[in-house]
Formats: C-alpha cells, sequence, structure tokens
C-alpha cells in the first residue's frame, strides 16, 4: 500500500489516513498525519472537524487487522 493523491480516495464514509499539509492545532510539523472520511461536500476528522473545514493532500487505507 502507498501514499496516493486525495483525489483518489474514497468518499463512501471509509475512514482512511490522510496528511494534511501545513501547521495544525499550533504544532510546529510540516505534514500532520489524520484519520479522515468524506461526507457530503468535505473531508471530516472523526474527532470535531466540520466537513470541508480542512484540506488533506493524501490518502493510504488502514492496514487489515
Amino acid at each position: 500500500m502507498e501514499w496516493q493523491s486525495i483525489e483518489t480516495a474514497p468518499k463512501d464514509g471509509t475512514i482512511i489516513v490522510v496528511v494534511v499539509e501545513g501547521k495544525r492545532m499550533n504544532q510546529d510539523i510540516p505534514y500532520c498525519p489524520s484519520l479522515a472520511y468524506w461526507e457530503g461536500e468535505g473531508w471530516v476528522d472523526p474527532d470535531d472537524d466540520e466537513p470541508g473545514s480542512w484540506f488533506p493532500t493524501h490518502w493510504i487505507g488502514l492496514p487489515n487487522s
């Protein structure tokens, strides 16, 4: 499994790992990995974000258990 452009990510509610470019939550890190899923018109962080409030650039599926 390899990182892919966010345009190829599933938009069916599947939770995936995404990477968001830029600082997040006042942390000084250039890229921030997070879990996300597509809802309606944008990506959602399962913990707290509204759809479309942030913009991941790449994604990878969760490992099989």
